[in-house]
């Protein structure tokens, strides 16, 4: 599977809120690492509860879909390389709603590539924002 195949078929099932989906592409254990926080996700059942929390949060601020703006490959080997990439999520509307940057460590497995480690540059502090402004609005109506 080539990258750009790999990224929008995650995006497609991003957006449609498919975490089960979702979590195939990642490969267990999977190291996530955050600005301020580090985290080995050992089994899927946890993924799919942290992905579920994601999408939750972009959801309710209102995004309608997620797509890869940019990617840049840093290949070590043939069966493992990093990526980094720039997200862009859009409102149900269309409008840009934030973007975020985002490096994987992928795997190439059975012939598909799998998600072995993310290191999420900015995500977690946008999403706050994102949750924090829905809060907000939710309060004021």
């Amino acid at each position: 599977m080539r990258v750009s195949e790999f990224l929008q078929d995650y995006a497609l099932a991003f957006s449609a809120g498919d975490v089960e989906e979702v979590a195939n592409f990642y490969d267990m254990p999977l190291s996530m690492i955050h600005p301020t926080t580090s985290a080995l996700v050992t089994d899927r059942e946890r993924l799919i509860d942290q992905l579920t929390a994601i999408h939750d949060v972009y959801a309710a601020a209102g995004m309608g879909r997620v797509r890869a703006t940019s990617a840049e490959e840093v290949g070590f080997d043939d069966g493992m390389g990093m990526l980094n990439v720039r997200w862009a999520l859009y409102r149900r509307g269309g409008g840009l709603m934030t973007t975020v940057a985002t490096t994987y460590v992928l795997r190439h497995r059975d012939g598909q590539l799998r998600i072995a480690g993310v290191i999420a540059h900015n995500e977690a502090e946008r999403r706050g924002a994102l949750a924090l402004a829905s809060r907000r609005a939710r309060s004021t109506r």
